[in-house]
């Protein structure tokens, strides 16, 4: 038995054509006939199958395919990429991946690309698609035909892995790490910036993999990009370290190794982190590291085989090392700080001449949006409401920018941002929004670091429709 994972079309006759062939193909590959057939639709195309038109359905079942094999799913809306995403999760947690089809004959563009790039992801097979262009030389468009007419016009896709071979060139490996990537550079940045650079953070890792990627494309023999490769994601891993003992003032890193430098943190972490914390894997992950670092980077130029493949499993755990601080350990040291500071907390007024950073929420879209859900009637409701939030947001976003500003980010209804704004600016930032939202309110708060404008904005939207700025006083135990 095999499945088949295929695109809706108003088209009944490409449609039609792209099951027969797909059974055809079935047949021939695994000597089975289809008995899933998952289809993904928009509205148009359901109603068009389903609702409309049943003469397709009538030519399949001479060939032992009946609706009742259709698993159907219809995504109204998509943009929402997540949805189909999810979508073919359960799919695939149900099929096995060896006697699924993918057929890419039918839906937009766009679709059938998603589809051709899961597929490459995943490594499937057995991704097939109807040549038309072939097929309109030798038959006649807009009819159902049988499997002999399709046979030689029904081609399977390339295989996917070949692309690979590209990666000396545009180092697609580097490009799925980059998203890890940027995500351990923003918490690097989190840090005191005098500190840190988080631009040289972020280069140097992905720096390092185009070292070890380059050298597995060019088959090097004697592996001198591994070692090279290693010996620079090690750095990062060395900084992220420096910037953690200097921010949080364990101790001055002049003249301390890397391996002196962990003790060290390892040591404050045993004295002051919560019972619950995992010491044991933290000391052991440490020395395993260690070990993979003082063993990789200190080698010759002429690395052997055994010695290319430390090297590679110190870069890979490399990047495991820097989450792992990055998240965990970054966050035992908050709490340490938080448990070792005390402080209080003042109103504070607003000096345009110092630069802050400031956050503006909108007020009751949640409430608003829960409302509009109750009472509306059409789609478009829906999407005349978020369009204004948009709206909304775009044209604070604009102001910022114009006046200098920083954006740090900007989604929903939530902007985070940093500048040097007197009250009257922030005061116009809330009429911008209220006038593009029709009359959506906003809260906005100040501080001169991220948690001075967390507590701020709880205060604001208590208030809601206000502007807050708080600061913190902090005196050592």
């Amino acid at each position: 038995m095999s499945q088949l994972i295929i695109l809706g079309n108003t088209n009944k006759y490409t449609f039609c054509n792209s099951i027969v062939a797909a059974q055809s193909k079935s047949k021939e590959i695994f000597g089975s006939s289809i008995n899933e057939i998952y289809v993904i639709h928009s509205k148009e195309s359901f109603e068009m199958l389903f609702q409309k038109e049943g003469d397709w359905l009538i030519h399949l079942r001479q060939y032992g395919l009946n609706e009742e094999l259709f698993i159907n799913r219809t995504i109204l809306n998509f943009d929402k990429i997540s949805i189909v995403i999810n979508y073919l999760k359960n799919i695939l947690n149900n099929c096995k991946f060896d006697s699924l089809i993918v057929d890419i004959s039918n839906g937009t563009s766009e679709w059938k690309a998603l589809l051709a790039i899961i597929s490459y992801i995943l490594d499937m097979s057995n991704v097939y698609f109807i040549d038309s262009i072939s097929l309109l030389k030798k038959e006649k468009p807009n009819s159902f035909l049988n499997e002999e007419q399709l046979k030689n016009c029904y081609r399977k896709m390339f295989n996917g892995k070949e692309i690979d071979k590209l990666a000396s060139l545009n180092f697609t490996e580097v490009v799925r790490y980059v998203e890890k990537i940027n995500k351990l550079s923003s918490i690097y940045g989190f840090l005191d910036e005098s500190l840190t650079n988080v631009d040289f953070f972020k280069n140097n890792l992905l720096h390092a993999l185009k070292l070890k990627i380059q050298n597995d494309n060019e088959d090097l023999e004697d592996n001198t990009l591994y070692r090279i490769s290693s010996s620079a994601i090690s750095v990062s891993l060395e900084d992220l370290l420096d910037r953690f003992l200097l921010n949080y003032d364990i101790c001055n890193i002049e003249d301390k190794t890397l391996g002196k430098k962990i003790h060290i943190l390892q040591d404050v972490i045993r004295e002051k982190a919560s019972p619950d914390f995992d010491l044991k894997f933290f000391e052991k992950f440490n020395d395993f590291m260690l070990f993979l670092r003082n063993s990789t980077t200190h080698k010759s130029l002429d690395l052997s085989d055994s010695e290319k493949f430390k090297a590679a499993l110190s870069m890979q755990m490399s990047l495991v090392f820097l989450e792992y601080y990055s998240t965990i350990i970054y966050n035992v040291l908050e709490e340490i700080e938080d448990k070792s500071v005390t402080y209080s907390i003042t109103e504070t007024l607003l000096d345009e001449t110092e630069e802050r950073y400031f956050g503006l929420d909108g007020d009751n879209t949640g409430q608003e949006l829960e409302s509009l859900l109750f009472r509306a009637k059409k789609e478009s409701q829906l999407s005349e409401f978020s369009n204004r939030i948009k709206k909304a947001k775009n044209e604070v976003v604009n102001y910022i920018i114009s006046n200098k500003g920083k954006i740090i980010f900007a989604e929903g209804d939530d902007i985070l941002f940093k500048g040097k704004f007197c009250l009257n600016d922030l005061k116009s930032m809330k009429d911008i929004y209220f006038k593009h939202s029709k009359g959506v309110s906003c809260s906005i708060a100040y501080g001169k670091d991220f948690k001075e404008v967390l507590f701020s904005m709880k205060l604001a939207k208590l208030e809601k429709n206000t502007i807050k700025g708080i600061s913190f006083t902090y005196e050592n135990d």
